[in-house]
């Protein structure tokens, strides 16, 4: 496992990243076959860019896109595992996205065990501008 203060620098799948079928969804999510403990970068993606105006043609992938920054003009789309990772509103871990460099950054952000799904949050506007509820909401 890479530490949070070194610079990686390029992209990187920690080994104990694998993809499988998710109970949250009806589709797949990302797990870890090892403990984790707070502050490991598990991931660092290479993000490919895209001018928003894709999401006015509602492309197949606008769910998977990342903000890359406060204007809202630019989206990414995480190679790697980085846009399988599903949502929780009480997520394991956390994300960096670097738009100088094009890469996103995965770390835990508290404990998680080896068998377990990694989740991130989507956050508030990715939920209301799909007019949507967070999936872990829908069975509460």
């Amino acid at each position: 496992m890479k530490n949070l203060n070194s610079d990686v620098g390029h992209p990187f799948i920690s080994d104990s990243l694998y993809i499988s079928y998710s109970d949250i969804i009806d589709g797949h999510g990302v797990f870890t076959n090892s403990d984790l403990t707070p502050g490991q970068v598990v991931e660092i993606s290479r993000l490919i860019s895209f001018d928003n105006r894709i999401h006015r043609v509602r492309h197949p992938f606008a769910d998977y896109f990342f903000r890359m920054d406060e204007s809202r003009k630019i989206s990414g789309l995480a190679l790697g595992f980085g846009s399988l990772y599903n949502h929780s509103e009480d997520p394991n871990v956390r994300y960096k996205i670097d738009r100088d460099r094009e890469l996103i950054t995965y770390i835990t952000c508290k404990h998680v065990k080896a068998g377990s799904e990694l989740y991130i949050s989507y956050g508030e506007s990715w939920w209301s501008s799909r007019k949507r509820v967070p999936v872990s909401e829908k069975n509460t």
